[in-house]
């Protein structure tokens, strides 16, 4: 299973759950978050996501670091069972 499938199951998981999605990985800088999940209460979650053994990135870890340090929530997931246990 490639990241894209990874990416494409957890966005049709949280469609049909009624969150808004949107994926940065067009229009952000290196290392930002590919997804950004918002709940029908506003809470803001970013995920990371990628393919069983794939690595977080030194740029990817660095700016992880400064979005926790801001308060925001950050996860790494590597499936949508990983996805469903942070909701």
């Amino acid at each position: 299973m490639t990241e894209g499938d990874v990416v494409g199951s957890i966005r049709k998981y949280l469609k049909d759950k009624g969150y808004f999605t949107y994926n940065l990985q067009v229009v952000t800088p290196s290392g930002m978050p590919d997804m950004v999940v918002i709940d029908t209460d506003g809470r803001h979650i970013y995920l990371e996501v990628k393919k069983q053994g794939g690595r977080i990135g030194s740029m990817q870890k660095y700016i992880i670091k400064k979005l926790k340090k801001r308060q925001c929530e950050v996860h790494v997931v590597w499936s949508l069972n990983d996805v469903k246990e942070i909701l």
